[in-house]
C-alpha cells in the first residue's frame, strides 16, 4: 500500500499496513498492534500521519470513545498538504468527523463528513457510502425531520451494492426500515426484509435477531401480535433468553396483547436484568406494565403506568429535539437560508440595518488604527532596544520541516518582515517602522488559523509541548496557549507584542506571568518551555 505525494511514491512502514488490514475484520487487534508501536520509531512525518489515522479508525471501530482529535488532526494536516493521496485524505476526513460527533460538536462533524463527501473520487464506494452512512445517522440522531436522513442512508445501500461488503448494506437497509416504520409501513417491512435476505446468506445470526427485532416493532403497531410472536421465538432459538432489555420489553408486550401475561412477565424480568436505569429504559418498562395491566383488565394502573410511561417520552422528545441542533443546517445550507431571508418581508430592513452597521464597525476600526498607529512610537523604542542587544541579530524562524505549503509561506513572509523591522530598528524613521509593523499586525489578524495550526508543527517539533501543556493545563484558554506557543517558538516580549497585534510590550511579560500563575508553576513561562524542552530532549 502506497501514498503518492509531491511526484513522489511512499512506502508505509508494514506494521502499519497490516493494521490497516486488520481494522476491518479485527479492530481490536489492530488497536492492540497500534497501541504497542512507539511512535519513536517512525521517524517519517508520512508513516506518522497514516499512525495518527489508522489508531482514530481503531479506536472507532473498538467503540473506544474519543476523548481528544490531536491523533486525527496530524492526519488532516498531512493529507491536505498531500491531496494527490485521495483514499486516505477522504478516510481521514470521516475519522475527524467521527471524532467530532464523539467529542458532541455535530455541526462540525457534518462538515467533515460532506468534505468527505466531496473529496471521494467517483469509484470510491465504499468510503463513499460509509460517510453518506454517517451522515444519514447523524440526520435521524438529530431530528432534522427533512427526509434527509433516509436520502442518505439510500444512497448508501446504492454505493455498498458496489462493494462485496454485506455488514453495511445489512445496517443501511434496517435503519431505513426502522425510519420509515411510522409512516410508510410496507416500505419499512421491504428494507426489512432486503436485509434479511442478505443476513441469511451470510448467516449471522446477529443481525438476524437485531432485524427480527425491527420487524417485531413493525408488526405490533400493526396489531399483527401472532406473526411477531413467531419472530421473537425464531429469536429465542438463536439466543436463548437473553435478548437484550429493548427486545425484552417489545417481547414482553406482544405477549401481553395476546393474553399471555405469565410470559410477558418473564420477558420483563429479563428485561430488568439487563436495566442500566436509565430514563429510556424506565420508560419502555412502565410501557410494558401499562400493557401487562391491560391484558389483566386493571384500567387504574394501566393509566397510571401508561401516564407515566408518556411524561417520560415527552421529557426525552423536549431534550433531544433542541433548535440549536438545526445548526448542521444552517451552517452548511446558507443558500437555502439565504434565499428564504430574501423572501421575508423583514428582509430590506434588516439588509440597511446592517450596512448602517458595517459603516459604523469601519469608520470605528479607522479611526481605533489611525489611533493606534500613533501609539507604535513605544514598541518602535522598544524594538530598537533589542536591535542594540547581540541576541537581536539572529534570525527569527521557525524549524524548517514545516510541511504544509500554505502555512509555510504564511511564516516565512512574517519572518522575513519582523526580519526588516529589526534590522531597521538601526538607522530608519518612525514612520517607516510603523508601515512595517501595521503590515505585520494585519497580516497576523487576518492569518489567526493559521497561527492556532502552527500548535500541531509546535508539538512535532517541540515533543508534543503543545498537547502535554493542554493536557496537563485544562485550565488554560486558546489566547493562553497562543502565548506559550509563541514563547516556545523564541520570540521577544516585542515581537510577541507584534504578533498579538499589540501596540506595545509593555505587558506582554505580565501577560507570560499571568499565564504561569494560571498553570500554578513556580518558574516564569519562559523557564518552564526550557525545562520541558530539557526534560524532554
Amino acid at each position: 500500500m502506497i501514498v503518492t505525494g509531491c511526484g513522489n511514491t511512499h512506502h508505509y512502514d508494514s506494521r502499519l499496513v497490516t493494521a490497516d488490514n486488520l481494522i476491518a475484520e479485527d479492530p481490536d487487534s489492530a488497536l492492540d498492534l497500534l497501541e504497542t508501536l512507539p511512535m519513536t520509531t517512525l521517524p517519517d512525518e508520512a508513516d506518522r500521519a497514516y499512525y495518527g489515522l489508522l489508531l482514530s479508525q481503531a479506536r472507532y471501530k473498538a467503540y473506544v470513545t474519543a476523548t481528544s482529535d490531536s491523533d486525527i488532526n496530524r492526519a488532516l494536516v498531512y493529507y491536505r498538504s498531500h491531496p494527490s493521496d485521495r483514499e486516505k485524505l477522504t478516510r481521514t476526513y470521516i475519522y475527524k468527523g467521527a471524532v467530532m460527533e464523539e467529542l458532541n460538536h455535530p455541526d462540525s462533524a457534518m462538515y467533515y463528513y460532506k468534505t468527505a463527501e466531496a473529496t471521494a473520487a467517483p469509484d470510491d464506494y465504499f468510503n463513499l457510502g460509509y460517510v453518506k452512512y454517517r451522515m444519514g445517522y447523524l440526520y435521524g440522531s438529530y431530528y432534522t425531520m427533512d427526509g434527509k436522513d433516509l436520502e442518505k442512508y439510500e444512497e448508501a445501500v446504492d454505493c455498498f451494492l458496489h462493494t462485496n461488503d454485506t455488514t453495511y448494506q445489512i445496517l443501511s437497509l434496517n435503519n431505513l426500515g426502522c425510519l420509515y416504520r411510522e409512516n410508510k409501513p410496507e416500505e419499512a417491512m421491504a428494507r426489512f426484509n432486503k436485509a434479511m435476505d442478505l443476513a441469511c446468506q451470510t448467516a449471522d445470526t446477529a443481525f438476524i435477531c437485531a432485524i427480527n427485532h425491527s420487524k417485531v416493532v413493525l408488526l405490533f403497531h400493526q396489531g399483527k401480535y401472532e406473526e411477531a410472536r413467531r419472530l421473537i421465538q425464531e429469536v429465542l432459538q438463536y439466543q436463548d433468553d437473553e435478548l437484550g432489555r429493548d427486545f425484552s420489553f417489545e417481547a414482553a408486550n406482544v405477549y401481553a396483547r395476546l393474553g399471555l401475561v405469565d410470559s410477558a412477565r418473564v420477558f420483563i424480568n429479563s428485561a430488568l436484568r439487563n436495566n442500566h436505569e436509565d430514563a429510556l429504559g424506565r420508560m419502555y418498562h412502565l410501557g410494558s406494565l401499562s400493557e401487562l395491566a391491560l391484558a389483566q383488565h386493571d384500567s387504574i394502573a394501566y393509566l397510571k403506568f401508561a401516564e407515566e410511561s408518556q411524561a417520560i417520552a415527552d421529557s426525552l422528545k423536549s431534550n433531544l429535539v433542541k433548535p440549536e441542533l438545526f445548526k448542521i443546517e444552517s451552517d452548511y445550507d446558507k443558500a437555502l437560508i439565504d434565499k428564504n431571508l430574501r423572501q421575508h418581508q423583514l428582509s430590506r430592513i434588516i439588509l440597511v440595518a446592517l450596512i448602517v452597521a458595517a459603516l459604523l464597525a469601519m469608520i470605528m476600526g479607522l479611526w481605533w488604527h489611525h489611533r493606534k498607529v500613533h501609539r507604535y512610537d513605544q514598541l518602535i523604542n522598544e524594538l530598537r532596544q533589542e536591535a542594540t542587544d547581540a541576541d537581536s541579530h539572529q534570525d527569527v524562524t521557525i524549524k524548517p520541516t514545516i510541511i504544509d505549503q500554505r502555512l509555510r509561506d504564511f511564516i516565512t513572509e512574517h519572518t522575513t518582515l519582523m526580519r526588516e523591522v529589526i534590522e531597521e530598528c538601526y538607522h530608519a524613521p518612525n514612520s517607516v517602522l510603523s508601515k512595517n509593523i501595521q503590515k505585520i499586525v494585519k497580516y497576523q489578524e487576518t492569518n489567526r488559523d493559521a497561527w492556532i495550526n502552527l500548535f500541531s508543527y509546535i508539538d512535532i517539533e517541540n515533543n508534543d509541548i503543545m498537547t502535554e501543556t493542554k493536557k496537563n493545563f485544562p485550565q488554560l484558554e486558546e489566547k493562553d496557549m497562543l502565548m506559550v506557543a509563541l514563547t516556545s517558538m523564541g520570540y521577544s516580549c516585542a515581537q510577541i507584542a507584534i504578533i498579538m497585534g499589540y501596540s506595545s510590550a509593555a505587558g506582554i511579560g505580565t501577560m507570560r506571568n499571568r499565564v504561569a500563575k494560571k498553570m500554578g508553576i513556580d518558574c516564569t513561562l519562559v523557564e518552564y518551555v526550557d525545562q520541558f524542552t530539557a526534560n524532554n530532549h
